[in-house]
C-alpha cells in the first residue's frame, strides 16, 4: 500500500506553480510607479511653489550726498565719526512713493518749504553725538544706532517710511 502512485497514462504530473514570475512582475510595476512619482516631483518648476518666505521688495534707496561728521559723546568727544548713510524708503498705506519722496525732500520742487530733509539730517547728527566710541565700534552698537535712526525718522514721517538704514562707510578718527 505504501507504493508511490505513478501517474496513469492519461494524467499528467501536476507541478506546484511558482510564485516567482508574479513577484517579479509586481516589483517591476512598483518600480515604475515610484519612477513616475519621482520624475513628476523633480520636474516641477521651482517657481510654482515658493520654497520659503517671499523676499520683500526693496524700496527707494536714497543716499545722502554728503557724509555725516560728528564728535562723539564725552569722554570720547575728541574723536569724530564720519559716516555715509543710505535710507531705504517706502510709503505708508494711503500714500505713494512720490508723496513720500516729496515729504522728505527728495526730487522735489525747490520752492517747497515743507520738506523734512533738514530735520532728518539733524536727527541723524544728534544720534551720533550721543554715542561713545565703544557704542560705535561694535556690530551690536551699530545695529542699535540704525534702529534708533529708523525709529526716530518713522515717528517724524507721515507719508513715508524708513525700512532700513545702511551705514556704508564708517570712520572714527
Amino acid at each position: 500500500m505504501a507504493e508511490a502512485q505513478e501517474p496513469q497514462e492519461g494524467q499528467q504530473e501536476e507541478r506546484p506553480r511558482s510564485k516567482l514570475p508574479f513577484i517579479i512582475i509586481g516589483f517591476v510595476i512598483l518600480l515604475a510607479v515610484i519612477g513616475v512619482i519621482s520624475y513628476s516631483m523633480l520636474s516641477k518648476k521651482t517657481g510654482d511653489v515658493p520654497s520659503g518666505p517671499t523676499p520683500k521688495p526693496i524700496g527707494y534707496m536714497f543716499t545722502f550726498p554728503d557724509q555725516f561728521t560728528n564728535n562723539l559723546a564725552p569722554p570720547d568727544d575728541q574723536l569724530m565719526v564720519t559716516v555715509s548713510i543710505t535710507l531705504e524708503i517706502s510709503y505708508k498705506t494711503g500714500s505713494s512713493l512720490d508723496e513720500a519722496k516729496k515729504e522728505i525732500g527728495i526730487e522735489t520742487d525747490p520752492t517747497n518749504k515743507n520738506i523734512l530733509l533738514p530735520k532728518i539730517k539733524q536727527i541723524i547728527n544728534e544720534v551720533f553725538q550721543t554715542k561713545s566710541s565703544a557704542e560705535v565700534n561694535n556690530p551690536a552698537g551699530k545695529e542699535r544706532i540704525k534702529a534708533q535712526i529708523k525709529n526716530q525718522l518713522n515717528t517724524l514721517l507721515k507719508q513715508g517710511r524708513v525700512d532700513d538704514v545702511i551705514l556704508e562707510s564708517f570712520i572714527i578718527s
